[in-house]
C-alpha cells in the first residue's frame, strides 16, 4: 500500500513539475505566445550600454478586460538570474499600458537598465507577479538560427535528400571585365525609387549569435560587433575538402518576390597563406515550395555567380554563369548590389555593374548569407555590414504608418515672408527622427524648408522630418512630430527642431516677453516669503534619506543613499496648493546641483507643474524642466494608462555647483522656458486646468547623494491666484511610475508637514 502511495506522489508531482515546465517554455525575438487569453509577441530589442529596450504586441484573445502595466507586468534578469531595474521612462518609444478589452490589441516598449552577464531573459507576469504561467523570451539581439545547415552546402537540403553542393566547386568561366551600360547604372541609381520600402536592415535582420560545431575539430562562429555581423570557420589543420556554412536573414518576416539587396561585404583572416575563403549572399525557394525540389542563385565573392538547382530526378546540379574571382582580396571591403526583377537578376559590385542572371525561380524566395573555407584553408572571416533588403511595396512613413492630412492641414497659399520667419542653419542633413508623428504636411515643392516652416508654423510642433523624393515614394515627404525622437542617420533625410528653426527676430520677441514678464504679470503671488516649504527628514528605507532644509537663505532638497544607486531615482517636494493654482503666471527660480558624491555622476535639480487632484479623475499631465537632463511631460489616463514624451534637450546645463537661472512663462496653455536669460523653447502643455509646482532631486546611477539648492523662487500672475481644496490623487498600485525609493518620483509627491 505504502509503495502504491510512494508511486502516486511520484506521479503527481512528476506531471506538476512537467506542467510547469510546459508553460514555462523559454521563445526568442519575433516569436509570438499563446496562452490564458493572451496572445503576445516580443517584436524587437534595441540593446545600448546602458539600456535594453523591448517592443511588444499583445492582443486580448480571451473574454475579459486585461490590464498591463510596463512596469509590473514585466520583469527581466540576467544570465546570472539577478533582477534588471525596470527603466521604462527611459524608453525612446511609447511604453506598453493600459487596459485591452476583448479583441482588442495594443503595442509598445518596455525598458531595463542593462546588467551582465547577458544573455538576458524578459517575462511577462500575466498575474502582476512571478509564477509558472509567465511568459517567457530570451532577450538576445538576435534569435536563435533555423535548422542547421549540413557543412556540405549553402543552403539545407532536406534530410532524405543528398547533399545541396556539389563536391567540388562549379567549373569557372573565364573572367569578365566589367562594362558600363548605362540603363543598367540608371536601375541602380533608381534603387531606392523602384524599391521604397525597407523589409529588412540591421536592427531586424535576426541573424544568430552562435558557435556551430562543424565536426572533427571544426567550428562555425558569429559575432555582431560594431555594428557588422562576422562569420568565422576554423579548423585544427588544412581542410582536405572546403566546408561551407551560414544563415538566413530573419526568415520569420516572411519572403518576397522582386528585391533590392545590398551589403558591404570583408573577406579577412584567411589562413595559411595562399588558401582561400569566400563570402557569398543567396537567395533561393528552398523551404518555400512543396516538396523537395528547389533552386538557389549564389553570390559569391572572389569565385562567382551560379546557379543551383536541386530535383528529385537527378539531384543537385550547378551552373557558374559570371566569374567573380577578381573580387577576393582580403581585407578589402566590397559592396554588393543585387536587384531582382521578373525572375532577373542584376549584380553591381562597387557600383559596377557585373551581369544579370536569368535566376530560373517561379515566386518568393528568401535570403542567406554565408561562407566558404576553401579546400588547404585553416581560418577565414567574412564580415556583413549595412545589410538591407527592399521592396517595391511602399512604406507610409519612416516607422510608422502614415498620417493622412485632412482638409483642413492641407497647406494654403502663405505670405510672401512665410519662409522669413525660418532658420536655414536648424537643418539636420541625413538625420532622421522616426516616430512620433502627429501630422503629415503636403508641399508644394521638394524643399526641406518648407517642411521646417510647417512646423514653425504650429506651435505643436517640436521636430519634423522631411524625406526627399525617391526614399519614401515619389514625392517629398512631410512629417511633424509632436515630441522629441532620438537622431538616427538615413542619408536623403532632413530633421530638425523646432526651437532651433526660429529665426532671430522670433527669438527675439521671446525674449521681450521675459523682460516684460514683471509688467505683463503685476501680481507676485508666491515667493520665499509665503511658499512655506520647511525643513523636514524622511526615512525612506533601505538606508535611503530624503531631507529638505533651508539654509543661508536657499532652500535644499537632498537624496542620500547607503550604497551607489543601482539606478536613477528621486523625490520631490509640493509648493502647497493652498497658496493657489495658476493658469498664466510668470516663474522664476535659481537652481543649483550644489553638491553631489561622487562628483562624476552627480545628480538632478528639476521643477514640475502639473494639473493633478485638478481634473475631477485620475487622469492628469505632468510638465519636468531638468537643468542637465531634459524637459519632457508625463501623462497618465485611465483609458490609455502612462505616456511620457521627451521635449527639450538640456543636457548643455549639467556643471556642477554653478547656478542656472530658470525662468518659464505660461500664456493659454503654452510655456515659453528659459535659462540664464536666453529662450531655450516654447511647449504646447496640453493642460485645461490650474496648475501647481513642485520641485525635486534626483540620484543617478552610481550616486550615493545630490545636494540640490533652489533660490529666489517666485511665482507672479495677472490677478489673484485661485485658492482650492483637493487634495493630490495618490497614484495607485496600478498608476505609480515606479517602485517605492526606485526610479524618478514623478506623480508621487512627498507632502510636506503642516
Amino acid at each position: 500500500m505504502k509503495n502504491r502511495i510512494s508511486i502516486l506522489v511520484l506521479l503527481l508531482i512528476f506531471l506538476f513539475v512537467s506542467n510547469v515546465a510546459a508553460q514555462s517554455d523559454t521563445y526568442y525575438i519575433g516569436s509570438t505566445i499563446e496562452r490564458n487569453g493572451r496572445s503576445v509577441t516580443l517584436n524587437s530589442i534595441d540593446i545600448t550600454p546602458n539600456l535594453i529596450e523591448l517592443n511588444f504586441t499583445i492582443q486580448n484573445t480571451g473574454i475579459e478586460d486585461i490590464k498591463i502595466d510596463s512596469f509590473l507586468s514585466f520583469r527581466a534578469e540576467n544570465n546570472g538570474g539577478v533582477a534588471l531595474s525596470n527603466d521604462s521612462f527611459s524608453c525612446k518609444n511609447p511604453t506598453i499600458d493600459g487596459k485591452l478589452i476583448p479583441g482588442d490589441t495594443k503595442t509598445g516598449s518596455v525598458c531595463f537598465k542593462t546588467r551582465e552577464p547577458s544573455p538576458y531573459k524578459v517575462f511577462y507576469q500575466p498575474g502582476w507577479g512571478a509564477s509558472p504561467e509567465d511568459f517567457v523570451w530570451n532577450a538576445v539581439p538576435m534569435p536563435v538560427p533555423p535548422t542547421p545547415i549540413p557543412t556540405a552546402t549553402a543552403i539545407p537540403a532536406p534530410t532524405a535528400i543528398p547533399p545541396a553542393a556539389p563536391t567540388a566547386e562549379p567549373t569557372s568561366v573565364p573572367p569578365e571585365i566589367p562594362t558600363i551600360d548605362p540603363q543598367k547604372q540608371q536601375l541602380l541609381n533608381n534603387l531606392e525609387i523602384t524599391f521604397p520600402q525597407i523589409f529588412i536592415n540591421e536592427a531586424n535582420m535576426a541573424l544568430p549569435l552562435e558557435t556551430r560545431d562543424l565536426g572533427d575539430g571544426k567550428t562555425y562562429k558569429t559575432d555582431y560587433a560594431n555594428e557588422i555581423y562576422t562569420e568565422r570557420i576554423n579548423a585544427p589543420a588544412p581542410l582536405s575538402k572546403s566546408i561551407t556554412a551560414g544563415t538566413y536573414i530573419n526568415p520569420d518576416l516572411g519572403s518576397y518576390g522582386d528585391f533590392a539587396f545590398r551589403s558591404d561585404i570583408t573577406i579577412s583572416e584567411v589562413q595559411p597563406e595562399g588558401s582561400n575563403g569566400y563570402c557569398f549572399f543567396v537567395y533561393t525557394n528552398h523551404n518555400l515550395v512543396q516538396g523537395n525540389e528547389f533552386n538557389e542563385l549564389v553570390f559569391k565573392l572572389g569565385y562567382g555567380i551560379y546557379t543551383y538547382t536541386y530535383t528529385e530526378a537527378e539531384g543537385g546540379k550547378s551552373n557558374t554563369l559570371i566569374d567573380l574571382s577578381a573580387y577576393k582580396e582580403s581585407g578589402k571591403k566590397y559592396h554588393l548590389d543585387i536587384i531582382r526583377q521578373n525572375g532577373v537578376a542584376n549584380a553591381f559590385i562597387d557600383g559596377n555593374f557585373i551581369g544579370e542572371v536569368n535566376d530560373g525561380i517561379d515566386g518568393n524566395v528568401s535570403g542567406f548569407i554565408g561562407m566558404t573555407l576553401g579546400t588547404g584553408g585553416q581560418n577565414a572571416a567574412c564580415s556583413f555590414d549595412n545589410i538591407e533588403i527592399r521592396t517595391a511595396e511602399k512604406q507610409a512613413s519612416l516607422n510608422e504608418p502614415e498620417v493622412k492630412p485632412t482638409e483642413s492641414e492641407v497647406p494654403t497659399e502663405k505670405p510672401a515672408d512665410f519662409n522669413q520667419i525660418v532658420s536655414s542653419t536648424c537643418l539636420e542633413q541625413n538625420i532622421d527622427r522616426p516616430g512620433l508623428d502627429y501630422r503629415s504636411v503636403s508641399l508644394t515643392k521638394p524643399d526641406p524648408s518648407e517642411c521646417s516652416a510647417a512646423c514653425v508654423d504650429d506651435v505643436s510642433c517640436i521636430a519634423f522630418t522631411y524625406a526627399s523624393p525617391g526614399i519614401l515614394g515619389e514625392e517629398a515627404k512631410c512629417y511633424l512630430k509632436n515630441a522629441m525622437p532620438a537622431p538616427k542617420p538615413m542619408d536623403g533625410v532632413v530633421s530638425g527642431l523646432r526651437a532651433n528653426c526660429l529665426s532671430q527676430d522670433a527669438v527675439t520677441l521671446k525674449q521681450q516677453m521675459l523682460q516684460d514678464a514683471a509688467v505683463n504679470f503685476g501680481k507676485t503671488a508666491i515667493n520665499k516669503e509665503n511658499w512655506g516649504l520647511t525643513d523636514t527628514q524622511t526615512d525612506l528605507g533601505n538606508g535611503n534619506t530624503f531631507i529638505t532644509k533651508n539654509e543661508e537663505g536657499m532652500h535644499h532638497i537632498i537624496l542620500s543613499a547607503q550604497a551607489p544607486s543601482a539606478n536613477r531615482w528621486g523625490n520631490a517636494e509640493q509648493i502647497s496648493k493652498d497658496l493657489g493654482t495658476f493658469t498664466d503666471f510668470a516663474l522664476h527660480i535659481d537652481i543649483k546641483v550644489n553638491e553631489a558624491q561622487p562628483v562624476k555622476n552627480g545628480g538632478y535639480c528639476w521643477i514640475a507643474y502639473s494639473n493633478n487632484g485638478l481634473t475631477g479623475t485620475k487622469d492628469f499631465k505632468n510638465l519636468y524642466f531638468i537643468p542637465g537632463h531634459k524637459a519632457f511631460s508625463y501623462a497618465f489616463s485611465e483609458s490609455k494608462g502612462r505616456e511620457s514624451r521627451d521635449l527639450i534637450d538640456l543636457q548643455n546645463y549639467q556643471t556642477i555647483g554653478q547656478n542656472y537661472s530658470v525662468d518659464i512663462i505660461r500664456k493659454d496653455g503654452i510655456a515659453n522656458f528659459f535659462i540664464d536669460g536666453q529662450f531655450i523653447s516654447e511647449i504646447k502643455d496640453e493642460i485645461n486646468e490650474n496648475v501647481f509646482m513642485f520641485l525635486g532631486t534626483d540620484l543617478i546611477e552610481g550616486s550615493q547623494y545630490a545636494d540640490c539648492a533652489f533660490d529666489n523662487f517666485e511665482i507672479r500672475t495677472f490677478g489673484e491666484p485661485e485658492i482650492v481644496q483637493e487634495e493630490i490623487i495618490e497614484p495607485t498600485e496600478e498608476t505609480k511610475e515606479e517602485p517605492e525609493n526606485s526610479g524618478s518620483l514623478f506623480d508621487k509627491i512627498i507632502k510636506k508637514p503642516r
